[in-house]
């Protein structure tokens, strides 16, 4: 009798596993439980995905605000070096001193 008593365990599990599985999908079914939380999962993907891009602009724009006035900056010194340079060479150019070369 010991040995029929210690079957009746399993079976026993798995007939309480088939009926608690029935009752969460029924469950499931009356109130959407797994859509409400697939919908919840996108939505966390999309608001997660819009903050990265959020961030990579704002990073770009402080880059952008960071790196303008040094190249506004090399392009005047460019230009003052070579108008300088321009006035030198015309200055020589039209000096009435003779030029040796």
């Amino acid at each position: 009798m010991g040995g029929f008593t210690v079957a009746i365990g399993p079976i026993l599990a798995v007939v309480v596993g088939i009926f608690v599985s029935w009752a969460l999908g029924e469950i499931d079914k009356h109130y959407s439980i797994t859509d409400q939380v697939i919908t919840g999962l996108d939505e966390l993907s999309k608001n997660t995905t819009d903050y990265i891009e959020n961030q990579k602009r704002e990073i770009m724009n402080a880059a952008n605000d960071i790196v303008e006035p040094v190249i506004d900056y090399s392009i005047a010194s460019a230009q003052r070096i070579i108008v300088n340079l321009a006035i030198e060479y015309f200055r020589k150019l039209t000096s009435p001193s003779p030029r040796l070369q």
